[in-house]
């Protein structure tokens, strides 16, 4: 069985800050693209790990790109599973499917979505883990089925490393050997395909995540990477015996240069300004003032070595404060 993954397209009528006018048109050159890739390796279905829209207000998506994301789905001609993400959902909510964009591709005879019960393809159980991020959990990833004839799909923070972030995480060693194979999404930046141990022999798990389609935000993460989706070959010649996975990285050729989707000069401009800023601020922290007041403060913006519309915004803001 061959499985293409897809993750995070975060189609939008209107591009993310600092990307160039041609987002959308840009998403579905690579949209088309997969269907290609689909082709040419010949898959049994597409899987996409959620974040398929990118608001998450469905009255600000066009009815439009709906559509386009309705013939997109009909053009494949080939199963799609489909797992809600954070984005695809109204307050962490898996009953606002139904009114969301996402929701419509219910309608198509191709799209069978993840996340509500076990959905059983080619010998194989499919357990949907979606983007509620309320309730992302270990125990959401304890299906009813066999792990070694299980694929979970999720969305969500999941991390296969032991450092320490700043918001909170599902190590991959606290859910492996749940399945034989974990595809998900939620994080951006790709990892190269891991599999993790639980309790060895038994309970290995090969995590893939190929990274977002999309290039939203401009960390430096978005800067260094490439699009690209995951082609995952499994072969089980034993029911009993864990099946052979092998994962290859696909590199969407559609992709723009780096040049070409982001507004490199607004935001050398930002930076600049926002430097001028931080040293406004240190210069105005550092002044000596005798007597704090409206007229001290003042004075002292006017002696910053700030640029003179950073020190006229100030006076702006020190004139509109009661």
């Amino acid at each position: 069985m061959k499985l293409l993954q897809v993750n995070d397209p975060h189609l939008s009528d209107k591009p993310p800050l600092r990307r160039t006018p041609q987002y959308l048109e840009e998403l579905f050159e690579k949209l088309y693209e997969i269907k290609d890739i689909a082709d040419q390796y010949n898959v049994d279905a597409l899987v996409i790990p959620g974040d398929v829209f990118h608001q998450k207000t469905a009255m600000r998506v066009s009815y439009f790109l709906t559509l386009r994301v309705l013939r997109w789905v009909a053009d494949v001609k080939r199963r799609i599973f489909v797992l809600p993400g954070n984005h695809d959902l109204t307050d962490n909510n898996l009953a606002s499917l139904v009114r969301q964009p996402l929701g419509t591709l219910r309608f198509m005879p191709n799209v069978t979505f993840l996340g509500q019960y076990d959905v059983g393809f080619n010998g194989y159980h499919l357990w949907g883990v979606p983007g509620v991020m309320t309730d992302f959990t270990v125990d959401r990833f304890i299906p009813k089925t066999p792990w070694q004839q299980t694929i979970i799909v999720a969305h969500g923070p999941i991390v296969v490393d032991d450092k320490n972030y700043p918001y909170e995480v599902l190590r991959a060693k606290d859910i492996a050997g749940t399945a034989f194979l974990l595809l998900y999404g939620h994080f951006h930046t790709p990892i190269e395909p891991i599999m993790i141990c639980k309790d060895a022999p038994l309970g290995m798990t090969t995590f893939v995540n190929p990274g977002a389609i999309s290039r939203g935000t401009i960390g430096a993460d978005d800067l260094a990477r490439t699009p690209q989706v995951a082609i995952i070959d499994v072969d089980q010649v034993d029911p009993k015996v864990l099946p052979l996975v092998q994962v290859k990285y696909v590199t969407l050729t559609k992709a723009k240069s780096i040049e070409e989707v982001y507004l490199l000069e607004q935001v050398g401009k930002e930076k600049e300004h926002n430097l001028s800023v931080e040293e406004f601020l240190t210069n105005l922290v550092g002044a000596k003032v005798a007597v704090v007041s409206r007229e001290s403060l003042a004075k002292a913006i006017d002696e910053s070595s700030a640029p003179p519309e950073i020190r006229s915004l100030a006076k702006v803001v020190l004139e509109e404060t009661n």
